[in-house]
């Protein structure tokens, strides 16, 4: 019973926010950063996944970048846009947490 409990708690992932906009990263609503290195290693190390928010002026270079390094550092990754990405949070679809 105890271990089904523990497998309950632990279903949801703890989730980092990179929003995307030009071609600066920003991780969980703090300063731009142009260094996509910087925001991947920061989610890998403190988080079990990661939330890749795609703004309207965003370069697919920049979004590819992220992807990408997250990807490589094996990071689960989901990608969407930033018009559907409140909408998610509301219903409870999604649940970002800050990075440490």
């Amino acid at each position: 019973m105890a271990v089904l409990f523990a497998l309950a708690l632990r279903a949801t992932a703890l989730a980092g926010v990179i929003d995307v906009e030009g071609d600066a990263y920003r991780l969980d609503g703090g300063r731009p950063v142009t260094g996509a290195w910087e925001v991947a290693e920061k989610i890998a190390v403190a988080k079990d996944a990661a939330i890749v928010v795609m703004g309207k002026n965003a370069k697919p270079s920049a979004v590819q970048n992220i992807l990408q390094l997250l990807e490589n550092l094996h990071v689960p990754t989901l990608l969407t846009k930033k018009a559907d990405y409140k909408p998610l949070v509301e219903r409870g679809v999604l649940k970002p947490t800050r990075t440490p």
